[in-house]
């Protein structure tokens, strides 16, 4: 312990010694030490000179860090610099069972349109009534063979009579919606104006259609992609599977997902890898801008670049795709120089006029435009981090001796001793759209969910945790009938690892002599989502005063509001009397639910019972005191719990300097046992602030009535020089207005 003491008060130094322990086998939990107790607290100290001295060559330490920072956010600005670390693959480049399975289901998925001629016919006929002219052509993954069974199908219009193009088309898109609406009638038709070529979407028999006008370059990539498949047929399947990876992994634009690149743009990432690696010829088009061509005009141009361009060195053929695709994201990860380099599907080693981090990506038909465009520094770095999760994940499945689940942060069986084996994590998981870091947070959980555990506790020897020393962080939530001081505490729920325990109080009230030391414990850490009428219940009804609480749902208000976009902090606030003011540039954020949490965070979509419970939760407001508890009920009880000891040390770990002030706004939470009530006959009474919407703002009344303040005109901008900001469980005085029902009322704002 000395000489651990003196390797970190002498950083560089310490490095340098740590340093030589790269040469040995270490296991998991030595590895685990060296970035718990040097590698974090340097990242969080900005040793950054010590760091490099450390993981200089170190190549198990920096694929401990990678995973770290993947999961908890802590240590991200480091990823892209030890990325390189995943090359270590290529050496070996096995296929991953996982990836094989995935591409095998993928290919059964997806099917060619056998209609879209008939569609296209159909088209040209309603068009020519009013257009003679008007040519109507397939393109995108209609044409190339990569549409999937769900997908739309793309038609452009030539009009050479009427040459107008990109944004200048909107007029003729909302004519030819308009015509187009009488033959095709449809609730689901539309003209998208603002895109930067309006599109008609429509449906034609069952098949969703989108339509664009005079957009010549469409049919130009369409044919160049097609060609390229029709070369190379081992191509299509990695083509689709990288889509329907990035589909998943919510890196498509769509109306979910902003800043983004296009499908269209994840094929020529594919094509523009293999051209790379010698699979494929870079090919130079020479494009001609005519509305008066055909598509075998077009295919005549790309097959005499086909001709001109060099042959590739390596043969596609008979390649394993599952190595190939592992392979592709060892590329973007750690090879591809986002930096300087251009994705030009012409030319390889094409730079960039000015270095930018931003990945570009060059349209091979209008080369002067860069598809990455769409890409901000926080999707860029989400897109290039997703490359990385591949290959840890990958990395993870061919050395599953390296790996290791009680010593990952975001698993159940954390520090715990599990024998069990798990299934590997799923590649395409999907993944909550938002871009604030969260990557890899929810693959481990995703693996455990067989393991977790449900034990209905009636007596003491149903809980086998009496060594209360070994609780180190537990889960707990309650259930009953309008849980509070006024309602009745039924069950209380407690997570160790992936074993859930229902104390069953309505049965056992004895099970309170349990429940109090734990809950009471200054050592243990009990996580909770919104404890407040928890607290407010145990307290009143058990006598049972919360210590040592952290608050998840508080947490995600300080981490959403230190890690928003800039771009999201509008400065509006709501002013109050005497320069008291709420703030409302984290309206919507400041009570998230618990379901939200868990996508937001891990990526786990709402149970399927969950809506059932909730109806039935809302129709009888006894369900939970009701024996025996449905199996539905036993189970949003567990979900409801389990994963809150592993969202508790990912916040830990991503809050920095904000730790204190999570404890202390989960103090405040648990003291709204403490708060006390006027009679709601008067006029005028006090409120505690309970939640901040963009609308509203909702107070705490009594503790079966809430107050809605409604936003009508906030203020913007800086705050008054004496403004006192109030948040959260603040008490203010208010005036009710009217009566909305039993449990609501309006109310003014007074004091």
């Amino acid at each position: 312990s000395s000489i651990l003491e003196q390797i970190r008060q002498h950083p560089s130094n310490g490095a340098t010694f740590l340093n030589a322990c790269k040469e040995f086998h270490l296991s998991n939990d030595v590895l685990g030490m060296l970035l718990r107790d040097f590698v974090l607290p340097w990242i969080v100290m900005n040793e950054d000179a010590a760091l490099q001295i450390l993981l200089h060559q170190f190549t198990a330490l920096k694929w401990i860090l990678i995973e770290h920072a993947l999961i908890t956010t802590q240590g991200q600005h480091l990823v892209n610099q030890y990325a390189h670390v995943v090359k270590e693959l290529s050496a070996e480049m096995n296929p991953v069972p996982s990836l094989t399975k995935a591409l095998q289901a993928e290919e059964q998925q997806n099917i060619l349109f056998k209609s879209c001629h008939d569609v296209c016919t159909q088209v040209k006929d309603v068009l020519a009534r009013v257009w003679p002219d008007a040519n109507v052509f397939i393109f995108g993954s209609s044409l190339t063979g990569l549409c999937s069974s769900q997908g739309d199908i793309d038609l452009c219009v030539l009009i050479p009579s009427n040459p107008v193009r990109g944004q200048e088309t909107v007029d003729l898109a909302l004519d030819m919606h308009e015509h187009l609406s009488l033959y095709f009638p449809t609730s689901n038709s539309m003209v998208i104006r603002n895109a930067r070529i309006p599109v008609i979407k429509t449906q034609i028999d069952k098949y969703q259609v989108d339509i664009c006008i005079n957009n010549t370059p469409a049919l130009w990539n369409s044919l160049l992609i097609k060609t390229f498949i029709q070369h190379y047929p081992p191509l299509r399947q990695l083509c689709l599977f990288v889509r329907t990876w990035a589909t998943h992994r919510s890196l498509i634009k769509s109306a979910n997902v902003g800043h983004s690149l296009s499908s269209y743009s994840f094929v020529l990432l594919t094509i523009y890898w293999l051209q790379v690696r010698g699979y494929l010829p870079f090919v130079d088009i020479a494009y001609e801008d005519s509305l008066a061509t055909s598509m075998e005009k077009i295919q005549y141009s790309i097959d005499a670049a086909f001709a001109e361009a060099l042959s590739p060195s390596k043969t596609l053929e008979h390649q394993d795709i599952a190595i190939l695709l592992l392979d592709f994201f060892v590329f973007y990860s750690a090879e591809f120089s986002y930096v300087t380099e251009i994705a030009s599907l012409r030319r390889r080693q094409l730079l960039k006029p000015k270095q930018t981090p931003i990945l570009h990506l060059e349209d091979p038909i209008e080369i002067d435009r860069n598809l990455g465009s769409y890409l901000n520094k926080y999707s860029q770095r989400t897109l290039r981090m997703e490359f990385i999760r591949m290959c840890v994940l990958s990395r993870q499945e061919l050395h599953q001796d390296f790996y290791d689940l009680s010593a990952n942060i975001s698993s159940l069986s954390f520090v715990m001793t599990i024998k069990q084996q798990f299934p590997p994590v799923n590649p395409l998981r999907p993944r909550c759209p938002l871009n604030l870091g969260w990557i890899m947070t929810g693959d481990a959980v995703s693996r455990e969910q067989e393991c977790i555990t449900t034990t209905i506790v009636k007596s003491p020897n149903d809980f086998p945790h009496t060594d209360l020393s070994k609780l180190s962080v537990i889960g707990v939530d309650c259930e009953g009938s309008h849980l509070g001081r006024e309602g009745k505490l039924a069950i209380v729920t407690i997570a160790v690892g992936p074993d859930v325990f229902l104390f069953d109080l309505l049965e056992s009230p004895d099970l309170i002599a349990i429940l109090k030391p734990i809950l009471e414990s200054d050592q243990i850490v009990k996580v909770f989502h919104d404890c407040r009428k928890d607290s407010d219940a145990l307290f009143h009804q058990c006598q049972i005063r919360l210590k040592n609480v952290f608050d998840t749902q508080t947490g995600h208000a300080l981490l959403y509001f230190q890690r928003k976009p800039a771009s999201k902090n509008d400065k509006r606030y709501l002013k109050g009397p005497n320069d008291h003011v709420i703030m409302l540039d984290n309206a919507n954020n400041e009570c998230l639910g618990y379901a939200d949490l868990l996508w937001h965070y891990l990526s786990l979509p709402p149970l399927p019972i969950k809506e059932v419970v909730k109806e039935s939760m809302t129709s009888d407001d006894e369900v939970w005191l009701r024996r025996p508890l449905s199996n539905e009920l036993l189970q949003y009880a567990a979900n409801d719990v389990v994963y809150l000891s592993v969202l508790y040390r990912i916040m830990n770990h991503a809050m920095g300097d904000q730790i204190e002030q999570w404890k202390l706004r989960s103090c405040a939470n648990v003291d709204s046992c403490e708060w006390t009530f006027d009679n709601l006959n008067a006029s005028n009474v006090r409120g505690y602030i309970h939640n901040i919407t963009s609308k509203q703002i909702y107070f705490t009344i009594s503790p079966s009535v809430v107050g809605i303040l409604s936003i009508s005109e906030p203020e913007k901008g800086n705050l008054p020089e004496n403004a006192k900001i109030l948040t959260l469980g603040t008490c203010v005085k208010l005036h009710i207005k009217s009566q909305v029902n039993s449990s609501a009322c309006n109310v003014d704002w007074v004091e």
